[in-house]
């Protein structure tokens, strides 16, 4: 394998260039275009002469707001990062959506690898740009076809907040589009090495309302609004650019993903990210951390001591660049010691093997390539790694300074959540807890016409049973019957001490007949219950199920009638109120 990198500045004779670095024209040509400066029309007329002297290599590549080459960080240059496999195989396929407002990422992903992907296939790179992009699911579909075969690449982006990134296939430039190339070939030798950049701010947000990778809402709040209230409006004045410093953070299979906002619906406040946020995910603001950074670098220098390695391709976050550039100039010069290292800054990272199935990063990606027989072994100075970053104690002490406050502050915060959220006697949520939560529900319920049913419960005879046994008794008597019904209603369901001897418990997505019965297990399960020895304890419960025409009031007076109709009837028995 044989690398070679042109770094192309204005007035450069391009053909020269080329023809000094002896450039074989071949179908085994793979020659990327990483550009931090040239126009879209300037893109098209270099491809232009690159497809006539070099006819039959295979050209691919996008912009970027800085390009690195050979180690070090340019943002106003073009670079050729070429490679000339020998036992190697190199094929293209590519796709426009320019035409589309939310194409279908996943088969986009299906047909693209379909096309070139092979048996002894290697490794995939994307590239991709155009907000409206899927870029998590175009990976999943890429991957669903050769799913032991590494996948790298990025989202292209621009110099310039407010321009589009493009994408070169070819002669091509495209604002809407992805291109994957794939390397086949037994003697091919490609790692993946990854960094993790983010520190976890803040108490976890659920993510209320989402569709793939456009969130609409946390913890019932429009996503934009959550951003301003905890970033500040000045901040969040370019919302897409504090996106770039602020990502939201999740974790899946025990790993911590960073997700990047792309685009804010200023009509609904809802954002679209690069990736997918499911309802129900836990989701926390990111801020860079140096520390982590440095000690996971560390950890791929000597991850890459251990594989062969000709050329590195690098994909650094854009907030390394905006946030701690000097930091990863150094970063960029030592893994330039091992090998010719390229890459670009970019908003999202593709990235896949078999071992790390996480699709879709934004953070810092390093790929490892060689060829052919193995090369000398790589050797460092243990000296090199301990004089990485002279600022790494006052870094470690910040990092840990923000950890700390931030650990003590939550733990604070959810110690008097559960003292203001939690009936003393019962240890169940009260009724404070209660409002915010049947508000929640009944507007969900309300905009997406989902179910949602309560279920009143009212201990019978309770005043009798403190008159006559004591207010210690009666509170024995409370305490025990909690404990009875918690273990028969769901996860999902909220159960609540609405006061005195009545209970509530809030139960979404579930219609009439469900929740009767639910209520009917609650009630048999009371009556067959020790609770008190020197008499039987029933309760009586009431039903009631929202519907359209329903405010919170009607919906709680439909329950409260429903127990009182219990009551009337004898007690120890439930009665549904139909509508």
């Amino acid at each position: 394998m044989k690398t070679s990198t042109i770094e192309l500045r204005p007035g450069q004779d391009i053909r020269r260039s080329l023809y000094d670095a002896e450039i074989e024209d071949s179908a085994a040509t793979l020659i990327q275009l990483f550009s931090g400066s040239t126009s879209e029309a300037g893109l098209k007329a270099l491809l232009r002469v690159l497809h006539t002297v070099l006819p039959q290599s295979q050209i691919v590549g996008c912009t970027a707001s800085a390009v690195i080459s050979n180690g070090g960080i340019h943002e106003d240059l073009v670079l050729l990062n070429i490679w000339q496999f020998e036992s190697s195989s190199v094929s293209l396929s590519w796709a426009s959506f320019a035409s589309e407002s939310n194409p279908d990422s996943l088969s986009l992903g299906h047909t693209l690898a379909r096309q070139v992907a092979e048996d002894d296939t290697q490794l995939l790179l994307c590239y991709s740009a155009g907000d409206c992009l899927n870029a998590e699911d175009l990976a999943r579909g890429l991957i669903a076809f050769v799913p032991n075969t590494p996948l790298g690449g990025c989202i292209a982006s621009a110099r310039q907040s407010g321009q589009q990134g493009l994408v070169c296939i070819g002669q091509r430039v495209e604002a809407a589009a992805a291109v994957v190339v794939a390397i086949a070939g037994n003697e091919l030798s490609v790692n993946l090495h990854h960094s993790k950049d983010w520190m976890m701010l803040g108490t976890p947000m659920e993510v209320t309302s989402s569709e793939g990778n456009i969130l609409r809402e946390i913890n019932d709040t429009p996503a934009q609004s959550v951003y301003t209230r905890y970033l500040g409006e000045e901040s969040c004045y370019d919302l897409e650019a504090a996106c770039l410093r602020f990502p939201l953070l999740l974790e899946r299979n025990g790993r911590v993903l960073a997700r990047l906002g792309n685009h804010v619906d200023r009509r609904d406040g809802s954002i679209r990210f690069w990736g997918n946020l499911a309802p129900g995910e836990k989701v926390r603001f990111g801020l860079l951390n140096p520390v982590s950074a440095i000690d996971d670098f560390r950890k791929v220098i000597e991850s890459l001591e251990n594989h062969r390695c000709e050329v590195l391709l690098v994909f650094p976050s854009e907030a390394r660049k905006l946030m701690m550039q000097s930091l990863t100039e150094d970063e960029l010069g030592r893994l330039q010691e091992i090998a010719g290292t390229q890459g670009i800054f970019t908003p999202g990272q593709y990235f896949y093997g078999p071992d790390q199935p996480d699709f879709l990063h934004y953070s810092h990606v390093v790929i490892s390539i060689a060829e052919g027989n193995p090369s000398e072994p790589l050797t460092l100075t243990q000296t090199g790694l301990d004089a990485f970053s002279p600022d790494t104690l006052e870094m470690r002490a910040i990092s840990h300074l923000v950890n700390t406050t931030a650990r003590e502050l939550e733990e604070a915060n959810q110690s008097l959540e559960k003292q203001a959220n939690t009936d003393q006697l019962t240890g169940i949520y009260n009724r404070h807890k209660a409002g915010v939560v049947l508000d929640q529900e009944y507007r969900r319920a309300q905009r997406y016409g989902r179910p949602l049913s309560l279920i009143m419960i009212d201990i019978d005879d309770f005043k009798q049973i403190n008159d006559h046994f004591g207010h210690q008794v009666g509170d024995q008597v409370l305490i025990k019957t909690t404990r009875v019904i918690q273990p028969v209603i769901r996860e999902t369901d909220w159960f609540v001490r609405w006061g005195g001897e009545e209970f509530l418990i809030i139960c979404p997505e579930t219609d009439l007949k469900g929740t009767a019965e639910i209520a009917e297990r609650l009630r048999v399960a009371v009556a067959n219950a020790p609770i008190l020895e020197q008499r039987p304890v029933t309760i009586s419960v009431g039903v009631a199920c929202h519907v359209k025409e329903d405010t919170l009031d009607t919906l709680l007076e439909c329950a409260d009638k429903a127990l009182y109709q219990a009551k009337a009837q004898g007690k120890n028995q439930t009665v549904s109120w139909i509508r």
